[in-house]
């Protein structure tokens, strides 16, 4: 549950980006690539296999579907497997997670978990974490995966307005009783002072973003596989299975028992 929570939190930051006007300055041209990609992540129909690293001790990956609907708003599913992702056909689903209309659900075997808070970054939550940023950017042309793509390099200075703005985001169960010490040395491990992202010059999607610390050292690493965009997707994909029985944690405390508990009973698979 710690693992799942804090990607939660290096996403919110990464998705962090504030409105900039491009100009013919190459950092600014840049910087509204790489905003650009993130609204491209939600805004582009996709399946892909999203692989996170360094993870060496758990053999996982996760498969994700998002749709853009017509609205204006994006629906996900996100299916979490163990085992190796170039021997899928022995992997196993470990849980399943839906993002649509009616909330954020954690799935397991027959039993769907409604998360009390939305995990998508919420626009005031954003202008909120933006305020007094001070960031470079930097781009370069280069290749992934034989695709070509522009190279960005976000640099974001690690001064007192981002460790209040980190502290604030950062989910409680990380942050209770932890002496100012801790959480300094905590913002220092796990605050994305870097990130480089890759995107593509063709579609403009994300295919790779890499946080380091404040002290350089990289922290994780998102590469998006077996790419399709622009697909149709079965709209029952994003819907909760009716076999389903819903549960709706009063706060996050609780969910997060609840979760932790059914993911430490390894439960069945859920049904796709």
């Amino acid at each position: 549950m710690f693992m799942m929570r804090n990607i939660v939190l290096s996403v919110l930051l990464f998705f962090g980006v504030s409105c900039a006007n491009e100009q013919n300055d190459p950092s600014q041209k840049a910087r509204a690539l790489l905003k650009q990609g993130k609204e491209n992540l939600k805004r582009i129909s996709s399946k892909a296999t999203l692989v996170i690293k360094p993870n060496p001790k758990i053999e996982t990956y996760t498969r994700i579907y998002n749709k853009w609907n017509p609205s204006g708003t994006n629906d996900q599913r996100i299916e979490t497997y163990s085992g190796k992702i170039d021997a899928s056909s022995s992997a196993s689903v470990v849980s399943i997670q839906i993002k649509n209309s009616g909330g954020d659900f954690y799935i397991f075997g027959n039993m769907a978990i409604k998360s009390p808070e939305s995990l998508t970054p919420l626009p005031k939550d954003i202008e909120k974490y933006e305020q007094g940023e001070n960031a470079t950017y930097y781009m370069a042309d280069g290749f992934h995966g034989g695709i070509p793509c522009y190279i960005i390099t976000k640099k974001i200075q690690a001064d007192d307005e981002r460790y209040k703005s980190f502290i604030r985001l950062m989910p409680n169960f990380m942050k209770n009783n932890k002496t100012p010490e801790e959480l300094k040395e905590l913002f220092r491990s796990q605050f994305p002072s870097t990130v480089i992202s890759y995107i593509g010059k063709n579609d403009g999607f994300i295919y790779e973003y890499t946080h380091y610390n404040v002290n350089g050292k990289q922290t994780i690493s998102f590469e998006y596989r077996d790419v399709e965009l622009n697909m149709p997707l079965d709209d029952n994909l994003f819907k909760v299975p009716e076999n389903c029985t819903v549960i709706k944690p009063k706060n996050n405390d609780e969910f997060n028992k609840i979760v932790s508990e059914l993911s430490n009973k390894g439960s069945k698979s859920p049904q796709k």
